[in-house]
């Protein structure tokens, strides 16, 4: 539209929808719901161009097939707006997949014959991963037409990788171009990696027990969270990890009446890394809380309990933070798994809940369907500032 075409229609007293400021437009788009939000995108082009720039991100409920169902959709769960959505068919076994981990929009996926794969749950783009193949003396094998993978140790030992031991891990992806950092843990004991951009093979941290780890790609270190309450510190910058032995640290030790469920391990945006613990048991005298969360004093190289995340809130399963405000800073988001028991009645009819470190109150979402293979995860509509 040019300068006299504009000018016409001021005289005319028409709106120019397209022409609102930048600031006055974002708003608008962050205030819509998602599929408005995507909606308004396209009304001009004008508009996709704002939608770039704007900050549509807080976590979503993802509720997958149950076993087996032959159901391959998920519905997604808006706790803002109190919606559900259901995404495209992905086809492929999704229903016979596990989630390991998530970041924005994509998935870590694995299958039951250990063949693991990232997924856009929005798009349903996905990106294969190379089969199992390690680096070093560690090896795996896969014995002709018996269907397992077998790891094999420097003591010429073998053990079978079964896919229900393997329940977490984390991942990180650049959405531009798509290069990716993913860990998984098995058993609670071995740590497997993969960086793309190298070769086909994966990378094993031996002699690690781990329990949780996170991912910070602002300084490209991968956080382990071990057994004996250690956390080793990978650098990922270069073609592969290395261990940062000077820069490991020693972890809190819980009392002996802080009975845990789950460790998770969570780098901030300000680059502070926290432990959160997740509770299954309170002495006579405190006060009843679900999770502790504890941070680094850098200068005194000791853990302290804190009772805020600042103006952050955090995803549990995945140790995700994000900037939140107002009520919904210090709010964990958890599903009944990262609990050791039912809280209330609510669990009978709800999978999921938020915890908030103020008030040390939880609250369950109520949904007309229930499953045990859902997680929280905090996609990503538009662009980050």
């Amino acid at each position: 539209m040019d300068s006299n075409q504009r000018e016409a229609k001021k005289s005319k007293g028409v709106v120019d929808w397209s022409e609102l400021c930048i600031e006055v437009m974002q708003l608008i788009l962050e205030s819509f719901t998602f599929p408005d939000f995507h909606r308004a995108r396209f009304v001009c082009r004008n508009w996709y161009k704002i939608s770039k720039s704007c900050v549509y991100k807080y976590p979503w409920l993802i509720i997958f097939p149950e076993k087996y169902s032959g159901n391959e959709t998920c519905k997604l769960y808006d706790p803002r707006q109190d919606k559900t959505y259901e995404t495209k068919n992905f086809g492929t076994e999704l229903s016979q997949s596990t989630c390991l981990a998530s970041y924005g929009n994509w998935l870590l996926m694995m299958n039951q014959k250990l063949e693991f794969s990232i997924l856009n749950v929005l798009s349903s783009e996905r990106i294969n991963l190379p089969r199992l193949k390690l680096r070093g003396k560690v090896k795996f094998r896969r014995p002709r037409n018996r269907g397992v993978v077998l790891v094999q140790g420097t003591d010429g030992g073998t053990e079978p990788i079964c896919h229900v031991y393997i329940k977490t891990g984390t991942l990180w992806i650049d959405e531009k171009t798509k290069d990716f950092v993913v860990s998984w843990i098995y058993n609670d004991e071995y740590l497997f990696c993969y960086k793309n951009g190298g070769d086909d093979s994966w990378w094993y941290l031996e002699g690690t027990k781990c329990l949780s780890v996170a991912y910070d790609d602002r300084e490209q270190k991968l956080y382990v969270y071990t057994c004996l309450d250690f956390i080793k510190i990978l650098d990922f910058s270069g073609e592969k990890p290395k261990e940062l032995v000077e820069e490991n640290w020693h972890c809190l030790v819980p009392q002996p009446w802080e009975r845990i469920r789950k460790r998770r391990i969570a780098v901030r945006s300000s680059g502070d890394v926290v432990v959160v613990l997740s509770l299954k048991g309170f002495p006579a005298n405190q006060e009843e809380r679900l999770f502790y969360v504890f941070k680094m004093n850098r200068e005194g190289r000791k853990w302290e309990r804190v009772e805020s995340l600042g103006a952050e809130m955090l995803v549990f399963g995945d140790g995700l933070t994000l900037a939140a405000s107002g009520k919904e800073s210090d709010l964990i988001y958890f599903v009944a798994g990262d609990l050791w028991s039912p809280q209330s009645d609510a669990v009978s009819q709800s999978s999921a809940g938020v915890f908030d470190l103020k008030t040390a109150e939880s609250g369950w979402y109520q949904f007309p369907y229930c499953s045990s293979n859902d997680r929280w995860f905090v996609p990503e509509f538009g662009k980050k500032k």
